[in-house]
């Protein structure tokens, strides 16, 4: 794409180049789940409990993708919701 920001901060921009906050709590919920589950199994560790491979295996991938289409859904849902606005606002004005 021609002018696409390819920077860091590229990943939060809409399509008219502003900032969204929905994809902002996206990432740092992302983080946080994936920092936040690993802290727990250490700890879980430390303290001498047993740690099951096979229910991490089963249950991490699908708190991810819960948080993961949590943030698209909730992106999409504003996208749509701006898109309708506009087209309705620039329909009021013809």
């Amino acid at each position: 794409m021609i002018g696409r920001d390819w920077s860091w901060t590229g990943i939060f921009k809409t399509a008219d180049g502003g900032y969204d906050v929905n994809r902002f709590v996206g990432l740092v919920g992302g983080l946080t789940y994936i920092v936040g589950a690993h802290v727990f199994v250490g700890w879980e560790l430390i303290l001498g409990r047993g740690f099951d491979l096979a229910t991490y295996c089963l249950a991490f991938p699908g708190g991810l993708a819960f948080v993961a289409g949590g943030t698209a859904g909730a992106v999409a849902l504003k996208d749509r919701n701006v898109a309708k606005a506009k087209a309705e606002a620039e329909g009021v004005q013809q």
